[in-house]
C-alpha cells in the first residue's frame, strides 16, 4: 500500500468513527511509515460542532458589528494501519 492509499483509508476511518459527532474540516496533518513494522501512522485533524466559539453577549448586543474571529479548537488523532491497510488503532495526538 502506498502513502496515498494509506491517507485515504485513514481519512475514511476517522470520518466513519466520528460520524455521529458531525465532525467537519477533516484533513491530513502528518504521514509516517515505519519500515520495520510496515505500519502507517496517519495524523488527521478535525473540528467538532462544540469547538466553534459561542457568541458573547456583547456580540449579540452590537448586532451589525462583526466580532473578531476567534480561533477554533482542533482535535488531532493518529490512525494506525498495518502494511495491508487494516485498521490497528486510533489515538489522541498529545500536543
Amino acid at each position: 500500500m502506498d502513502a496515498r492509499e494509506a491517507i485515504r483509508k485513514a481519512l475514511i476511518e476517522a470520518a466513519e468513527v466520528y460520524a455521529d459527532e458531525h465532525i467537519s474540516e477533516l484533513g491530513l496533518e502528518e504521514v509516517e511509515y515505519d519500515d520495520v513494522t510496515g505500519e502507517w501512522a496517519i495524523t488527521v485533524g478535525f473540528t467538532r460542532p462544540w469547538d466553534y466559539p459561542a457568541k458573547s453577549p456583547l456580540d449579540v448586543v452590537q448586532g451589525s458589528l462583526k466580532p473578531k474571529p476567534r480561533p477554533l479548537k482542533r482535535t488531532y488523532k493518529v490512525v494506525r494501519l498495518d502494511r495491508d491497510g487494516g485498521f490497528k488503532s486510533l489515538k489522541n495526538l498529545d500536543l
